[in-house]
């Protein structure tokens, strides 16, 4: 199966989960549908950089709420503010769009989160990946 067609059938199988129903072949999609799971990761990447949502507003000169509807997926975002997004949260703006990541965009993900961490918390994670190791 090649990746186009794996990732239709993915994007298929999470429009039925969200929708209830299932798409077939010359059904429209939702129109908020363009891409699923963006609001998500796009929390998710604000949250890693440490920022709330009114200060990554601030940064990006736009109001908090277009924030809020951003990670709502309650309006579309648009190639530039995409790009901007990405930016601002050092991601790639595949991974945002929820593409397959190399190994090292998830390494990268995984030390910024542990950036955020409290020494004692830090030390505790770094014991459980070192008994992944051992084990």
């Amino acid at each position: 199966m090649s990746i186009w067609t794996r990732r239709t059938v993915v994007t298929s199988l999470r429009l039925q989960q969200r929708y209830g129903q299932k798409l077939t072949k010359g059904d429209e999609m939702p129109a908020d549908a363009d891409l699923p799971g963006l609001g998500l990761r796009l929390k998710q990447a604000r949250e890693d950089a440490g920022l709330s949502q009114a200060q990554a507003a601030k940064l990006l000169g736009i109001h908090r709420p277009t924030i809020s509807e951003m990670e709502s997926e309650g309006r579309r975002v648009t190639a530039g503010e995409l790009r901007n997004l990405a930016l601002l949260y050092h991601v790639s703006i595949g991974w945002l769009l929820g593409e397959p990541t190399e190994a090292d965009e998830d390494l990268k993900l995984a030390a910024r989160r542990l950036g955020g961490l409290k020494k004692k918390d830090l030390e505790t994670v770094m014991r459980v990946i070192d008994s992944f190791r051992r084990g």
